[in-house]
């Protein structure tokens, strides 16, 4: 059965996934050299802002594969019926049916 709400878990890791992405996005931009001297640091920005794209799209993703699953359980809902008691059976419905004499 697929759960009706999203986990807290599934919560705290995309809140997790889009603040690395901020870091490491924040890192890269503050990393990108002035001067053309320092250009490991050119490489080490590049590599940093790559990590955070990365991360970024895994939280997208993440997101997405929440949504899909709470509209696929509203598909569900809406395609239940509601229960509806059913009446006793009379001893003349049971006779007409063959099952007591």
């Amino acid at each position: 059965m697929i759960p009706e709400k999203t986990s807290e878990g599934e919560v705290l890791k995309v809140n997790a996934k889009l603040l690395s992405a901020f870091v490491l996005g924040g890192a890269a931009w503050w990393l990108i050299p002035s001067k053309s001297e320092m250009w490991g640091l050119n490489l080490l920005s590049i590599l940093l802002g790559l990590a955070a794209s990365r991360k970024f799209v895994e939280a997208f993703l993440a997101i997405r594969k929440i949504r899909v699953r709470m509209r696929a359980v509203s598909a569900m809902k809406q395609d239940t019926v509601e229960p509806k008691s059913s009446s006793l059976v009379s001893e003349d419905a049971l006779r007409k049916a063959g099952m007591i004499e």
